[in-house]
């Protein structure tokens, strides 16, 4: 809405993916912008291989966002139910979870850890799938690149993946529904060759695309 209402305000726009750039400038012809693509520090989200199955699942957010509240909630309602029949474990990383939310957590049995830094997330989730059903957004997720550094496999929408340069079914499994969700965690837990070599595939794309 700034950058549609404001432009003339400014010289200058910088975006971090060519999705967001060119929707830009379908609605906003005349404005400079240049893309300054996202990264991953290598080093501070070292690559483990997996050794067995994934032990359970993670979503992480800024709970300021209302578009991770939005995911969350679908999550908690058209995904989880199925996965906490399996005996699945969840666990969610992020600031500013509001009281509500935190004890829906609790009631479902899901772990809520609030913010931390670098090293305890890294310890944390380490050998979990991440899961970003996020239903609406822009620019580009570093947590899907820090996953993917670290080996730990993705499921994302469309919206979540987006402006990352990652093929579904080679970087990350592509999930819209509740039931899509369910398959692909699924996939991952149980079929060891396809969890290691997406993996594999991801983090060669964010040594290659994103270092």
């Amino acid at each position: 809405r700034e950058e549609l209402s404001h432009g003339s305000r400014y010289d200058r726009f910088i975006c971090v993916s060519d999705t967001d750039r060119d929707w830009l400038l379908r609605h906003k012809s005349r404005i400079q912008i240049d893309v300054i693509g996202n990264g991953v520090d290598l080093d501070a989200f070292p690559f483990r291989s997996l050794t067995g199955p994934p032990r359970g699942i993670y979503f992480i957010g800024w709970f300021m966002n209302r578009q991770n509240c939005i995911g969350l909630d679908f999550f908690l309602q058209s995904v989880w139910p199925g996965l906490k029949s399996r005996g699945c474990d969840f666990i969610v990383v992020g600031k500013d979870l509001d009281q509500p939310r935190r004890e829906e957590l609790a009631r479902q049995g899901i772990r809520y850890l609030g913010f931390l830094d670098t090293p305890n997330l890294v310890r944390e989730v380490h050998n979990r799938i991440l899961v970003v059903p996020l239903r609406s957004g822009s620019g580009t997720r570093l947590k899907i690149l820090e996953a993917m550094s670290m080996g730990n496999p993705v499921i994302s929408t469309a919206i979540g993946i987006e402006g990352i340069r990652a093929e579904d079914g080679r970087h990350y499994l592509r999930a819209e529904t509740g039931n899509e969700f369910q398959q692909a965690v699924h996939r991952l837990m149980f079929e060891s060759d396809q969890a290691s070599a997406i993996v594999a595939n991801a983090r060669d794309l964010v040594a290659h695309e994103y270092e």
